[in-house]
């Protein structure tokens, strides 16, 4: 009896002990596969840059570097030097940019979901009963949902490097096109999501669209309890942060530099997230919760 529970204490300390390596080797593991694919992508269109001029024929401008990958093509002509070409993608350029996102939105529910028993959270109690185990429906959902991600994305992206009061370069970042735009544009993003809530909450609409979303009474796996919800609701919550940025950047015609839109996209994922853990967090600002 001693050895059975000499041997049970031993296999516990393991199993706690692969949980506390996988918490840091996870996200690791991640940005690491994120690294070589970033580099792969890159070097082979470098490769085909310096190819192009093989046999004394005049380079493929359809497959130079500098025109075609996602990363020169989104980034060259507002920061290094002058690219009109935004439109002509590869099929590997699209589905690299996909890839990456994706990987994005796995490491911010790791950190998220490992992040509060780092600050020491509390946990809330469990006074519902907890989705256990998720049914084709909602794996379905979340993986469409994780899937649109990417395109969304894309086309944020290509608003932002058309639009003229939106600024690319590093060299121009200050507080006021960084710092100062983030409660406009949070605020008109709330305005319009508190709106689409009540909406999806009338009781005669709630069962065909909302009413997934709540059949897990308490959330508690971050990232992939925040999107399990109906491809609808998602897809009209997730266009609601280009709406709330044309309507700063374009409508109202502040100017918003880039940095700004990454921070008000990842913020509100994070606290999404973190929203659907059991972590007991509150933050403050200048006194304000």
């Amino acid at each position: 009896m001693r050895k059975e529970s000499r041997g049970v204490r031993r296999a516990t300390r393991t199993i706690l002990s692969t949980n506390q390596m996988s918490k840091v080797l996870t996200p690791l593991w991640i940005t690491v596969h994120a690294a070589l694919i970033i580099y792969l992508h890159t070097s082979a269109h470098a490769a085909y840059n310096f190819n192009s001029s093989d046999n004394g024929r005049e380079p493929d401008m359809n497959r130079r570097f500098p025109e075609h990958s996602w990363y020169f093509a989104s980034l060259k002509r507002r920061l290094i030097l002058s690219c009109d070409d935004f439109d002509i993608f590869s099929p590997m350029d699209l589905a690299f940019f996909g890839v990456i996102i994706l990987m994005a939105l796995e490491l911010l529910s790791v950190l998220v979901k490992n992040g509060g028993r780092l600050a020491g959270s509390a946990l809330i109690p469990v006074r519902a009963q907890h989705l256990d185990d998720l049914d084709s429906k909602d794996l379905l959902f979340i993986g469409l949902n994780k899937a649109a991600t990417p395109p969304f994305v894309y086309i944020l992206i290509r608003y932002l490097y058309f639009e003229s009061n939106a600024v690319w370069d590093l060299k121009e970042a200050s507080l006021m096109n960084v710092i100062a735009p983030l409660p406009v544009i949070y605020v008109v993003y709330d305005f319009f999501y508190t709106l689409l809530h009540g909406f999806l909450h009338i009781k005669k609409i709630y069962p065909y669209i909302h009413k997934h979303h709540h059949h897990q009474k308490a959330p508690s796996r971050a990232n992939v309890d925040a999107v399990n919800v109906h491809p609808l609701e998602f897809f009209l919550g997730e266009y609601n942060h280009l709406f709330a940025v044309y309507l700063c950047c374009g409508y109202i015609g502040m100017k918003i530099h880039i940095l700004s839109v990454t921070i008000f996209l990842g913020l509100g994922g994070a606290l999404a997230s973190l929203n659907h853990t059991r972590f007991d967090s509150s933050y403050s600002i200048c006194g304000i919760c």
